[in-house]
């Protein structure tokens, strides 16, 4: 039975979230309207998540999600992890890290990465293209600090 219910909840996750490659019309299709549309990205919500995705060339290359502000519990299961990185990775196997405060996450290749932020309740998505194309904008700006961590860049 508790292996029913949880297959039955891993199965409706992996229908509401956003995934890396979809278009804005796709992404509305998947979850509804956008809540809010800015400079840094489009904000969705869906169930208990907010998801904040970036579009680039039309497809999404980057996103962030977390659990809405008013949920009780605003650590991800791991079976909500599992699901978000399984609908985004596109069934590619992948590798973990664990730091502190973090879990890293990466296909082979690093074609796609992850990274679950246990402090900041956070998961950030992204392809290899976007981190690619931010060192390349960080180098044309003449900036050589350290990249932000995906924590900083998370929030809403």
């Amino acid at each position: 039975m508790k292996t029913t219910i949880a297959l039955f909840f891993l199965a409706l996750s992996l229908n509401c979230h956003a995934r890396i490659g979809e278009t804005l019309e796709e992404s509305v299709a998947r979850y509804g309207p956008v809540v809010k549309e800015g400079v840094n990205g489009t904000i969705f919500k869906k169930g208990d998540f907010d998801i904040k995705v970036h579009f680039y060339n039309g497809k999404t290359d980057f996103l962030t999600i977390i659990k809405d502000p008013s949920c009780p519990i605003q650590d991800f299961t791991p079976e909500e992890l599992e699901s978000l990185l399984i609908a985004n990775f596109n069934g590619m196997k992948y590798s973990n890290h664990i730091e502190p405060n973090k879990c890293l996450f990466m296909t082979a290749f690093g074609a796609l990465a992850a990274c679950y932020d246990t402090k900041d309740k956070s998961l950030v998505i992204m392809s290899d293209d976007y981190v690619n194309r931010s060192k390349q904008e960080k180098v044309a700006r003449g900036e050589t600090r350290p990249a932000p961590t995906p924590a900083a860049t998370s929030g809403f």
